[in-house]
């Protein structure tokens, strides 16, 4: 979307930005030889390129360009008049921009002790979008310090909030997206040993009961086992409730309260399988069979168990 503002010298600067959006085409829809007569009308202290800066308004959205028509943006001609607000809006969708396409992310930004503000790290911007931050520098979202030490790009401090909100906005979509994989990972893996299971299950029954045994979670998500199956090929019902627990490496897993509820209730009749992934294609593998898993593991030394989170309620509003 931006790669036509690659290697642009300027676009040109604030005040030709304004008299563009503001007094140029305003809420009117114009063409563009309307637009360019009208742009020699414009201020001495306007910068005005307008092939330039027709392209830059149209790829951050402050415009709309169809069948050599141009109109302002409804988000941007609603602040005609206010110009601090309609600058600060152009620097607001600039950031929406550059952060959903990743030209920018939060790690290019950092606060600053000496200075107490957020600093911009200028060096991990590609060269080639230059332009972009130089108008960004124009329409007052980076104050420049030039010392000793080099440049320093600091973010100007009204600006601090619009920034802040972008940053959380991308965190909370790289985190998602991350959490959204590891659970597409983490099921297929689940799935994977969870079919292991039922082979190795139907084997040791055999038939006629093992066509009885199935995997339910898919079906009953709430029943704290996975795969109903049975005792031995003399038990008349189902007997034998299996949680499966694909491992690697350390046989560590996460046991929901639910699972050890109903492991609880089951007593000897509930079971862990704990499948290691990296060997189920070795033959004669089998999985570590753990049969009444609330006593054994819960009241046993060789298992550690760990919170890994805790619910704070209050229960009391005394004074203290």
């Amino acid at each position: 979307m931006l790669d036509g503002l690659k290697n642009l010298r300027t676009p040109g600067n604030k005040d030709g930005f304004l008299f563009l959006l503001e007094n140029v085409i305003a809420d009117k829809m114009l063409s563009y030889e309307d637009v360019k007569i009208l742009c020699t009308h414009a201020p001495a202290e306007c910068h005005i390129l307008l092939p330039e800066m027709i392209q830059y308004c149209s790829a951050f959205g402050w415009i709309h360009t169809e069948n050599n028509m141009i109109s302002v943006n409804s988000d941007v001609i609603n602040l005609n008049g206010d110009n601090n607000a309609l600058n600060g809006q152009l620097v607001q969708s600039t950031l929406k921009v550059l952060f959903e396409l990743g030209h920018f992310h939060p790690g290019m930004f950092s606060f600053d002790t000496i200075s107490h503000r957020i600093m911009f790290h200028n060096e991990l911007l590609p060269l080639n979008y230059s332009a972009i931050r130089n108008t960004l520098i124009d329409l007052g979202f980076f104050d420049v310090v030039h010392s000793i030490q080099g440049t320093t790009f600091l973010v100007a401090e009204v600006f601090e909030k619009a920034l802040s909100k972008v940053c959380e906005q991308e965190k909370r979509k790289i985190t998602l997206e991350q959490l959204k994989k590891k659970l597409e990972r983490d099921a297929e893996v689940g799935e994977k040993a969870e079919k292991f299971v039922l082979v190795f299950e139907k084997e040791r029954i055999g038939d006629p009961l093992s066509e009885n045994i199935k995997i339910i979670s898919d079906i009953d998500v709430t029943a704290g086992y996975d795969i109903v199956s049975y005792e031995s090929s003399t038990s008349y019902k189902h007997d034998r409730f299996i949680e499966v627990k694909a491992v690697s490496h350390d046989t560590d897993f996460f046991w929901s309260r639910n699972e050890y509820e109903i492991a609880k209730l089951k007593g000897n009749s509930y079971y862990l399988y704990l499948v290691d992934i990296r060997k189920i294609e070795e033959n004669g593998y089998a999985p570590t069979i753990i049969n009444n898993p609330a006593e054994v593991i819960m009241e046993s030394s060789e298992w550690m168990v760990e919170s890994q989170s805790y619910h704070i309620r209050r229960i009391s509003n005394v004074d203290r």
